[in-house]
């Protein structure tokens, strides 16, 4: 305000009498003037006189508030500006009533006060602004805690403070600026950057070391997950049951304990007790939803699912499922459906997708010919990039495809070495990762070693690699071969030769000649042009030496014979009178050179030859080498251990095998039935003889003689079928078209078109009328058919009778052999409808549906 306003002479004459108030305003009037004039030294001097009189004089203290506030002297504070301002309002609210009133006709109230207050204010703000650095508003905000400005200096500080720690961009940075300004609008972003930062300080190294020091000391951090998460997988890397079970019972409280769990459960199928230490209820409930077969339902044009035992798993809630539902029973733990793939328990794993398939040990490859995913089947993604192909690797690894390279995974899907391969397998236990033709060879424990930020084990580099079995792995580098073991230890080093694994053990070859170890010590450091493996005898031959070698024993059983030969698993050597035939390690027999040596024909194994000499044959057990029995017959063929089929004059007979008479000679011909039985032949006549037990029937029917039962046989006489027992006495009339097995005492018999059961002990008819039957089980403790009667079909056992009364239009069986589900429909032309009716395989109805039939359509198998 102009000091002319506030001092004006006669106003301070009228209102303060007296020469001490003339002389106190005009001092100050004084001190404006020296102001006007630029003497700013003299003006201060003058109003600090006045407060020194009078401590209290509002009106010293205002000017001395625009004494450093005015902008052309040299010694402007706005600080001191500030305090006098404060300091007069103070004044003014310590002056009486009456001092008041004056001092706002001289415009020098509290509000005048104010008003400089906040012009002061202002430009302290703007010059805080002008330096822009946190002490600059930190001062501001201190010395002006009443200015309007003070929550903008707020918040650019902490802008400027937010700013300065981005640069240092430490979690020390970011906590300090935290612990200072922790209201700041910049907090929730320094409280996320410390976060970060800290994780990444504290696990710069990415081992599992740091991050279990990291989950230790800062539990409730955001980054506890991630933390939890590289332990989960560095620590189940090799893929092994075991390193699931072990990361189970050492963290359990690392958030992806159940993760562990749910693929453990997949690749781990051990019995209960050792399961019972892991799993889950909610496992246990995956378990016992598996054991049922499903079928489909249709409502309202909506699909879902139903168990075995009739209860609604889904409801009809799907527009679409697959084809094959309808037609067999769904086995499926992965239901594939309009709206995605969900598990048997009801969890949604994926949405629509062109295709899924199951990789095994728990994992899914979905998605479309442009991108394919890996999902397990507990739920989650695995593997969310898009790859051109993925599989499991023996159930231990992932392996995924992207331009033509292949990756290699953990389980947890954590990438253990980058698409750089061109095959990745396992042998013997052992990794084998094929670049541009040369192999790498590492342990599961390795590629663990290596997920725990590791260099990538490449110290086993081959060009070729193959399997050997018994946990070892044939190794070669241009022609140096060698063998490792599982541990990629070297059993055979690298050297210049080839090496074969045979089952008596190996085989070095070395500039054409073949060495063997581990077998008779006489043979050891020797080498040999070429050699023979038969069953258990080795064949070695030089030029000048030959051996025969027992693996059995691993004995040397002969030494430089004239020949050496196998033929039908016996091995011969011949000397200068004689030839020895080696039957097994401890049986053997010697026979005259020039004698005639036949196998004996036998429809399984050789167990038997012959020698002949003046048309008689002596017959020798190639098991035991003994002597059976001399013959003259023209042929023998070994039926059975025990029994040989034998001929002389083109006919047939049988005698056992100490060469006595069972049939005699005078058969057309034999034909084996059924194992144990043997049909004959005789001037046009069939009968049957039991291998077994010995029972015969004679040869006088028109047909072959077969089996209904062990206690009765069909036979065919005056051209139908008929029973007999084996004495060949007629059970039954012979007046039927065909007769096939049911139970005891009971056989479908047809006659005129019709089948009919019946009672052949009793003569009675149990069923009759049936145009058709088909068995859907047949086995030894009960039969179950599908029969049909007139144009109705029913389901009808062998041991509980009609199950399902035949009256309805179909019947299919969507269950299993052993769990049936039968889903049945009766048409009703007139209403053009179809009532359907789930029975279970006790016969009890499940579920009853009416469909039109347009709806029918939907749910029957395309194929019907």
């Amino acid at each position: 305000m102009s000091l002319s306003k506030i001092f004006k002479v006669g106003l301070i004459i009228l209102t303060f009498p007296g020469a001490q108030v003339f002389g106190q305003f005009s001092s100050l009037r004084q001190a404006e003037k020296k102001m006007d004039q630029g003497n700013w030294a003299s003006a201060q001097q003058i109003l600090s006189k006045a407060l020194h009189k009078d401590s209290l004089n509002v009106q010293a203290e205002l000017m001395l508030s625009s004494w450093f506030f005015n902008q052309n002297n040299p010694d402007r504070h706005l600080d001191s500006a500030h305090q006098h301002n404060l300091r007069a309002l103070h004044s003014f609210q310590k002056s009486s009533p009456k001092q008041k009133e004056k001092l706002r006709q001289d415009h020098a109230d509290s509000a005048s006060i104010v008003q400089l207050r906040l012009r002061i204010d202002s430009a302290a703000f703007e010059d805080a602004k002008q330096i822009n650095t946190e002490d600059s508003y930190q001062n501001f905000i201190q010395k002006f805690q009443l200015a309007k400005e003070r929550p903008a200096a707020i918040e650019l500080r902490d802008e400027v403070a937010f700013v300065n720690v981005l640069r240092q961009n430490s979690y020390l940075a970011f906590d300090d600026y935290l612990k200072n300004y922790p209201n700041s609008h910049r907090a929730k972003e320094a409280r996320e950057r410390y976060e970060r930062l800290l994780f990444d300080s504290k696990t710069k190294d990415k081992k599992v070391k740091s991050y279990l020091s990291f989950v230790n000391e800062y539990p409730a951090s955001p980054y506890r997950v991630i933390a939890d998460k590289n332990i989960f997988e560095v620590a189940t890397s090799g893929g092994s049951p075991d390193d699931f079970i072990r990361f189970i019972d050492d963290y359990p409280q690392n958030s992806f304990v159940n993760r562990a769990r749910n693929i453990l459960f997949y690749i781990d199928r051990e019995p209960d007790e050792k399961n019972a230490k892991w799993m889950t209820d909610s496992l246990r409930k995956v378990v016992e939803i598996s054991k049922l077969n499903w079928v489909p339902v249709y409502k309202n044009g909506k699909f879902g699912f139903m168990n075995s035992h009739g209860i609604e798993t889904f409801s009809p809630q799907f527009d679409a499922i697959k084809e094959d539902y309808k037609c067999d029973p769904v086995k499926d733990d992965i239901l594939v459906t309009s709206n995605g793939l969900f598990s048997r328990d009801g969890i949604h794993l994926a949405d629509k997708t062109w295709f899924s398939k199951d990789l095994g040990s728990g994992f899914l490859k979905v998605g479309d010919t442009s991108c394919v995913k890996v999902l397990h089947k507990s739920g989650g993604w695995v593997i969310e990039n898009c790859a051109q192909d993925a599989a499991v690797l023996n159930g231990r690894f992932l392996i995924t495809k992207s331009n033509g390279l292949l990756a290699l995974h953990a389980l947890s899907g954590r990438e253990l070495s980058p698409a750089q391969w061109s095959s990745i397998e396992m042998m013997e236990g052992v990794v084998v990762l094929d670049r541009a033709g040369k192999k790498t060879l590492c342990l599961p424990s390795q590629l663990a070693i290596a997920a725990d930020a590791n260099r990538f084990p490449e110290n086993f580099v081959f060009d070729n690699v193959k399997s050997l079995g018994d946990d070892r792995l044939l190794v070669s580098n241009g022609t140096l071969e060698g063998i490792v073991n599982s541990n990629l230890e070297f059993i055979v080093p690298l050297a210049r030769q080839s090496l074969f694994q045979m089952p008596f053990g190996l085989v070095r070859k070395i500039n054409d000649q073949f060495i063997f170890t581990d077998l008779a010590p006489e043979l050891e450091n020797t080498s040999w042009d070429s050699y023979r493996f038969y069953r258990q005898w080795l064949l070695l031959k030089n030029l000048d030496d030959k051996k025969l070698v027992d693996i059995h024993s691993k004995k040397i059983i002969e030494s430089d014979p004239d020949s050496l030969w196998v033929d039908k698993g016996l091995v011969f050597a011949s000397g200068k009178d004689s030839v020895r035939v080696h039957i097994n390690s401890s049986t053997q027999i010697t026979l005259a050179k020039n004698a005639k040596l036949t196998f004996v024909k036998s429809a399984d194994s050789i167990r038997y030859f012959f020698t002949e000499s003046k048309n008689k044959k002596t017959i020798f057990s190639i098991e035991t080498g003994k002597k059976m029995f001399i013959t003259d017959y023209d042929q023998l063929e070994s039926l059975t251990p025990d029994i040989f089929l034998v001929t002389r004059k083109n006919k047939k007979g049988l005698i056992d095998k100490k060469g006595k008479p069972i049939l005699p000679t005078e058969y057309d011909a034999f034909v084996l039935y059924n194992k144990n039985q043997l049909s004959l032949l005789k001037e046009k006549k069939f009968g049957l003889y039991d291998l077994v037990s010995g029972k015969l029937i004679k040869p006088i029917y028109e047909r072959n003689v077969s089996l209904l039962d062990s206690l009765t046989l069909i036979a065919f006489k005056d051209g139908n079928y008929g029973l007999i027992d084996w004495e060949a006495k007629p059970l039954t009339v012979f007046e039927f078209s065909e007769v096939q097995p049911w139970k005891k005492n009971v056989a479908w018999v047809k006659k005129d078109f019709e089948w009919s059961l019946f009672d052949f002990t009793k003569s009675n008819y149990l069923l009759k009328h049936v145009k058709a039957f088909h068995l859907i089980s047949d086995k030894p403790d009960e039969k179950i058919a599908i029969v049909q009667q007139e144009n109705y079909f029913g389901i009808l056992s062998n041991t509980r009778g009609m199950i399902i009364p035949a009256s309805f239009s179909s019947i299919t069986n969507l269950g299993s052999e052993d769990d049936p589900l039968y889903f049945t429909a009766k048409e009703v032309e007139e209403a053009e409808i179809v009532v359907v009716i789930y029975y279970n395989k006790e016969g009890k109805l499940l579920r009853k549906q009416v469909y039109e039939d347009e709806e029918y359509a939907h749910i029957i198998c395309p194929e019907d």
